[in-house]
């Protein structure tokens, strides 16, 4: 490891050869521009390309996939088909390694310090909640739980009110009428594809949307606002 003395000096010599050469300094370090230039030497800053980094998780989805679940010491599994229609699939032979799940955590934080459509949800002791675009992602460790895991959920199906075909009183009611609405089924049902297909309706009939959830996972357009609870806390937004 060169110390910050000798590699002063390194960029010296660079500096006096491009001199004696009658050359154009080509540097990446703005430090040595500005000393090149001091010196009247002729020199050009080239700004270093940010390297881009990708979410290694979502390698494991497909178009099919509604979600995936990795745990350490097991193999990975995903939810493919769609919602009523879902099936839980070995998508591999592999044994995932608690070293490998803090890879992948690793590399989501990352991604989250680079993009503006990733952001923590939840960050605490043994669990991070992390928005990626349209992927939830819950990272659970100890002593939160008893070894690492890491799940990741995406929305495939995108819906509009009229691709339910209401019947008319309904359409109506919800239209004109509707003041609480209560949306309930098991897991997997469609809950919030129609939760999002119903804002969207209202947004579209001139209404302001706002909607407030534990994670902000409903796929919506930028038009309606998405709140979370204000440190956990439903009361305080």
């Amino acid at each position: 490891i060169a110390h910050a003395k000798d590699i002063g000096c390194i960029d010296r010599l660079i500096r006096e050869c491009a001199k004696q050469l009658d050359a154009v300094l080509i540097t990446a370090d703005v430090v040595q521009h500005l000393m090149a230039e001091l010196e009247g030497i002729r020199s050009k800053y080239l700004e270093p390309k940010k390297q881009v980094v990708k979410a290694k998780l979502l390698s494991f989805f497909t178009k099919d996939t509604m979600s995936i679940h990795l745990k350490e010491g097991t193999s990975p599994l995903a939810k493919m088909g769609k919602p009523v229609e879902i099936k839980l699939c070995k998508i591999s032979e592999d044994i995932i390694t608690r070293e490998q799940l803090k890879e992948l955590a690793d590399n989501i934080r990352e991604v989250v310090k680079q993009s503006d459509e990733a952001h923590f949800e939840i960050s605490r002791k043994g669990i991070d909640v992390v928005q990626l675009g349209e992927y939830r992602v819950v990272i659970t460790r100890p002593p939160f739980s008893d070894g690492w895991e890491i799940t990741a959920t995406h929305p495939i199906v995108h819906l509009d009110i009229e691709d339910y075909h209401l019947k008319p009183k309904l359409r109506e009611r919800f239209e004109k009428k509707a003041e609480g609405i209560v949306i309930c089924g098991k897991p997997g049902s469609g809950k919030s594809t129609f939760a999002a297909a119903l804002a969207k309706f209202y947004s579209k009939m001139g209404k302001i949307v706002k909607t407030l959830e534990n994670q902000r996972d409903l796929v919506v357009g930028k038009d309606i606002t998405q709140y979370a609870p204000v440190e956990g806390d439903r009361e305080s937004v």
